[in-house]
């Protein structure tokens, strides 16, 4: 059975929607033929461009959704719509514009220019413009600790070698990757659902 879509969600929701969802969930069959428009709900929702919980028409389907995965009742279904999910457990979205995942527990600074010196003969910090106030940090995974944030890094410059501390009560020598440009990522909720678009990739949604 196709789900319905109440079409005065989709007037509340179309500025932040895709315009390619609003009107095709909006060919779906009316309120008055069907009587649950939870799985459109969701389908409109779950791409939504701006972070879909703080928009307040969709607060319950997204709760709904979860609280049915959790035990076990599968995903909602609105025909037509071309949206798609899954689950994944992963604290982090995907990095965009390009830039991809430092390895696990890497070490890593941002770099203004590269060394006019081959690195083999000498690099540190000043050899990549790095003003001596920053400092490397470590992205998660591997010895990161649990509360670390993932870095999404850019073009690798070079490498340094450098003494970092640690739980304030040691200094290693650790390897620092040098990048053009790097994006932090605060860790989120791991519980989360990738949503396509027609077989593409939209968006991650985490629980609130």
């Amino acid at each position: 059975m196709k789900a319905s879509f109440d079409s005065s969600v989709a007037a509340l929701l179309r500025r932040v929607a895709p315009a390619g969802v609003v009107w095709a969930l909006l060919a779906v069959p009316s309120p008055s033929a069907y009587a649950d428009d939870y799985p459109c709900r969701v389908a409109l929702c779950a791409p939504s461009p701006e972070n879909p919980w703080s928009i307040a028409a969709c607060v319950p389907a997204l709760e709904r959704l979860f609280d049915d995965l959790a035990h076990g009742r599968g995903w909602p279904k609105c025909e037509g719509s071309g949206v798609s999910m899954n689950y994944v457990m992963t604290p982090f979205d995907p990095c965009q514009g390009g830039l991809q995942e430092a390895g696990p527990g890497a070490w890593v600074i941002e770099g203004k220019s590269k060394p006019k010196q081959p690195t083999w003969f000498y690099a540190d910090a000043a050899s990549y413009g790095i003003s001596p106030s920053a400092s490397p940090k470590q992205s998660a995974g591997g010895d990161a600790g649990p509360n670390a944030s993932l870095a999404c890094v850019g073009k690798l410059m070079g490498t340094y070698r450098t003494y970092v501390g640690q739980y304030n009560s040691y200094y290693d020598e650790v390897n620092v990757a040098v990048y053009d440009q790097i994006v932090w990522q605060k860790p989120q909720s791991p519980w989360a659902i990738d949503v396509y678009q027609n077989g593409r990739f939209s968006r991650r949604v985490h629980w609130k």
